[in-house]
């Protein structure tokens, strides 16, 4: 995907939608990351009381190597538990 904010005239417009586009986006990275921890939790031994896209509550522990595999699948290689 590529978006071409040069387009736009207005310096301060072109901030603000570059901002929001950027937001939207590292919005979809951690909705991925949560989404990832939720689906993997029964394999690792914790368990998922509420997932709201966000956050994610669960019972017991989440171990390192769930969380690593979060991240290879989610793609959201900076996610940090």
């Amino acid at each position: 995907m590529r978006l071409d904010f040069n387009r736009i005239t207005n310096q301060q417009t072109r901030e603000i939608r570059s901002s929001t586009v950027i937001a939207f986006l590292f919005t979809g990275q951690k909705v991925g990351f949560i989404h990832t921890i939720t689906g993997i939790g029964h394999r690792y031994g914790y368990g998922v009381v509420a997932n709201d896209h966000d956050a994610v509550l669960v019972t017991g522990v989440v171990p390192p190597k769930a969380v690593e595999e979060a991240r290879q699948l989610s793609g959201f290689k900076y996610a940090n538990w």
